[in-house]
């Protein structure tokens, strides 16, 4: 595939990926309105935005240094990959469980703060919410860092489509805001575990796939540039007759 080809499709994902996730967004938004108290839909949204705050301290630019690493070093030093992704999902694992113990100690505390008792259970359940979604992110960047865009993109894509069935489907099933809340956690995970699956089956091929072949693949490959040489020097040898043309 050539570079244009390549970043033609990768235009068309991303672009895809934005339209579909703003026009999923704001059926969501309407569909809710609809269905949830106006509590409820209150509490909803309000959780969300706790959670966005959460994610600037669960991501930390972990994934966007991963996803610069991996594509420095996918061509050059591929054997190095398989660490990176390892290190940076340690890393994101640990900024993961802060946020969450202080969520699952503080979530009472919080909703006191913000003057809503009932937002409680909400900031407790959504801890899934803020883990799926901090590792839905590393999984986007680290697809980029090896110019998977079309994945990436395809990630985002059925995350936003889940959400929009998961959670009016939750809502309609009587489950309320926590079934809103459950509907965007779910629709998150899935697209999560599989490209998880497909990273770590990727990563048992990395090297084959982007190293480069220190030495011909071909067992019969003669370097062109050695043998040349060889016939060259063979070539300015000087003969029995000169050297002796030369001592006398």
């Amino acid at each position: 595939m050539s570079v244009v080809t390549k970043l033609k499709s990768g235009f068309r994902a991303q672009l895809s990926s934005q339209v579909v996730s703003a026009a999923v967004g704001g059926i969501i938004t309407v569909v809710l309105a609809r269905l949830l108290t106006p509590n409820e839909y209150g509490l909803f949204f309000l959780a969300i935005s706790v959670f966005g705050f959460c994610k600037v301290f669960t991501r930390l630019g972990i994934a966007r240094s991963a996803g610069r690493y991996i594509a420095e070093y996918k061509e050059t030093s591929p054997d190095q990959i398989p660490h990176i992704i390892r290190t940076a999902a340690i890393v994101n694992t640990v900024t993961i469980g802060v946020a969450a113990l202080v969520l699952g100690v503080g979530h009472q505390q919080i909703a006191n703060l913000l003057q809503q008792p009932d937002l409680a259970p909400l900031l407790l359940f959504g801890i899934l919410y803020l883990a799926f979604t901090t590792y839905a992110t590393f999984l986007s960047k680290v697809w980029q860092g090896f110019e998977e865009i079309t994945l990436a993109s395809l990630i985002e894509i059925c995350s936003q489509l889940g959400r929009l069935v998961f959670s009016v489907g939750f809502v309609i099933a009587g489950f309320g805001a926590m079934g809103a809340l459950g509907g965007y956690a779910v629709a998150t995970a899935i697209p999560v575990v599989i490209g998880t699956v497909i990273l770590y089956r990727s990563c048992t091929g990395t090297t084959t796939r982007w190293a480069r072949p220190s030495r011909p693949l071909n067992p019969g490959f003669v370097d062109e540039s050695s043998s040349t040489q060889s016939r060259l020097r063979q070539r300015t040898r000087p003969t029995e007759s000169t050297k002796r043309s030369i001592r006398s």
